[in-house]
């Protein structure tokens, strides 16, 4: 008798079935022990779980209802057991993959690690470099400034030194007045006249 048998089976064809047992066992007893390696006489395991599944069919139903917690307990943590048994098995298989991808990401860290320090390097070379032509352009600007206004400067004289009959300013020996009281009026050193 199996255990799906026995878990399946109504009390009365339990009751039926262990007859049958008990008079096969008997049997088996007359014959001198001849098949006690067969399947049909029960080994101390099978004794075991029959007197366990007898208990069962004779208690109350409290009792019937306990065992059968217990059973389902021991049957859900069987399968608990199996289920983390299998998941364990499944990642000890997936480790050496996972290996290999940490292997192949740590020398794209490694790749990316050693290009970010050589673009940090041109980085700086660029940020320097622009500095200096930011400098240079502001230096240009500042010369053609000067150079225009001088350009403006130029025109001016050479507007002044142009015009007939004008004394030029920087020309004059004294812008001043003088402190002498003898010469009232100034003379210019050049005039230039056309």
């Amino acid at each position: 008798m199996t255990l799906t048998s026995l878990l399946c089976s109504d009390p009365a064809s339990y009751d039926q079935d262990m007859q049958e047992d008990d008079t096969t066992a008997e049997a088996g007893d007359d014959n001198g022990h001849q098949h006690s390696s067969s399947s049909s006489s029960p080994s101390k395991t099978d004794q075991k779980m029959l007197d366990y599944f007898m208990e069962f069919s004779n208690s109350s139903d409290e009792n019937r209802k306990k065992l059968t917690r217990r059973v389902k307990h021991r049957i859900n943590n069987k399968r608990h057991r199996q289920r983390k048994q299998v998941e364990l098995d499944q990642l000890r298989r997936d480790v050496p993959d996972l290996e290999r991808q940490l292997r192949g990401l740590e020398a794209v860290v490694d790749s990316r690690r050693t290009t970010a320090a050589q673009t940090s390097l041109w980085h700086q070379q660029v940020q320097a470099e622009k500095k200096k032509l930011d400098e240079a352009v502001e230096e240009r600007d500042l010369l053609h400034q000067t150079i225009k206004a001088h350009e403006v400067l130029v025109a001016l004289y050479e507007s002044q030194l142009h015009r007939p009959h004008t004394v030029v300013p920087w020309l004059q020996e004294n812008n001043r007045p003088s402190t002498d009281t003898n010469h009232t009026t100034k003379t210019p050193l050049l005039q230039r006249e056309y």
